[in-house]
């Protein structure tokens, strides 16, 4: 629409707004007439007004369901996202079968963390209107977050097969696939997003995520590569780049793309991560421990950065340093084998020795097939019990 057209439909507008306004003037309890002024100044973009004439029309007529249903979309656009979901479900109680308003109340409950009743409300209203895509989708999403991929598939196949010329469809798809472990069938979905759209630097980053899961470094390498360049300052397509590089070890490519990521990111982690592995490997222990303490200053309960900081120390011969990230790290996972058998073995058998058999026998109580940790844990308590003995 040029600006001669634009100005046309605004005077339009105006003037419709005008002949309503006097129309009420002789009828101001009409609803239909609050009703369609209210959808003429929405029209114009305008919030406060409209939202008062759709109240306006309700309270006039309290089983108007589309009034109902069309405050609930301009408190929804507000983020009001309890005085929307209250609208629309007024207007299912009004008029059950109609499929937008369950979509619309289960977009507004979704949103606001109600899972299930988004699920109930986003079945109503594929049930109604079958050939919804875009609620096949969203139904999917939310079954996605209910972590039932198996249901996830199914309704986002259906929206693919509905709108089967939308790349965010088969995008989805193929994330979901990707979560439950099919990454083929996920590259493929992918591979169609990008043919339909080649342009969209999120669809390329999601295949050289997925690639980069297979250790196809080789063909991930440039699909992040153009995703950087649709969208340069994108840090999480820079950060899997450099995970990339370092699968291939180019570790000055990989150090190059890290720092970028943290140049346009200096808020996370796992670049600083990368840098550390890198210059651990370097036996650069000094600069390692620098970034891998980094990390974990940035996400000071990521067990894992704990426990990379933890064995840093220990190659350096700090063993106290390196006990208080391990016992860090177990606190905040308890479960992680590794860690308990690594604090095990640096405390000191004469101060410690109550808590060096605990950390022993958890190691090997969490991973009782590992025969390290078995022969550690037997050796110790022998030698346990040969001092009682003594």
């Amino acid at each position: 629409m040029n600006e001669i057209e634009e100005a046309r439909v605004k005077e339009v507008m105006a003037r419709c707004e005008e002949q309503l306004r006097e129309a009420l003037k002789a009828r101001p309890k009409n609803p239909v007439l609050h009703y369609a002024l209210a959808l003429d100044l929405s029209s114009q973009h305008k919030t406060d007004e409209p939202i008062d004439e759709f109240r306006e029309a309700v309270r006039l007529r309290p089983k108007y369901g589309e009034a109902h249903f069309q405050l609930g979309c301009l408190l929804y656009l507000q983020r009001d996202l309890n005085g929307a979901a209250a609208e629309f479900r007024e207007a299912v109680r009004i008029t059950f079968v109609n499929g937008d308003y369950h979509w619309f109340l289960a977009k507004a409950l979704r949103d606001s963390g109600d899972l299930d009743g988004a699920f109930v409300e986003y079945r109503f209203a594929v049930l109604f209107e079958q050939d919804n895509a875009f609620a096949h989708d969203e139904l999917g999403g939310v079954l996605e977050d209910k972590a039932d991929f198996v249901g996830a598939i199914t309704e986002i196949r259906e929206a693919v097969r509905l709108e089967p010329k939308l790349p965010e469809f088969h995008r989805h798809l193929g994330s979901v696939l990707e979560r439950k472990g099919e990454l083929s069938e996920a590259m493929a979905e992918y591979r169609e997003a990008i043919r339909l759209k080649p342009d969209m630097p999120n669809l390329h980053y999601f295949v050289a995520t997925a690639l980069r899961q297979k250790k196809d470094f080789d063909e991930a390498i440039p699909e992040y590569r153009e995703a950087i360049r649709l969208k340069p300052d994108d840090a999480t397509a820079h950060d899997g780049l450099a995970w990339s590089l370092l699968g291939k070890n180019d570790f000055e490519g990989a150090i190059s793309e890290f720092r970028e990521t943290i140049q346009i990111r200096p808020d996370i982690a796992d670049p600083h991560e990368g840098l550390g592995f890198i210059f651990d490997t370097r036996k650069d222990l000094d600069e390692a421990i620098s970034e891998f303490r980094k990390a974990v200053e940035l996400e000071p309960d990521w067990a894992e950065a704990h426990y990379v900081v933890g064995a840093a120390l220990a190659r350096k011969g700090d063993s106290v340093g390196a006990a208080a990230e391990f016992g860090e790290t177990v606190r905040l996972k308890p479960d992680m084998a590794d860690a308990h058998f690594a604090l095990g073995l640096l405390l000191d058998p004469e101060k410690d020795r109550e808590r060096k058999l605990e950390e022993l026998r958890k190691a090997h109580e969490l991973e009782p097939n590992n025969a390290e940790y078995k022969k550690a844990f037997e050796a110790f308590l022998l030698d346990d019990l040969l001092r009682q003995n003594h």
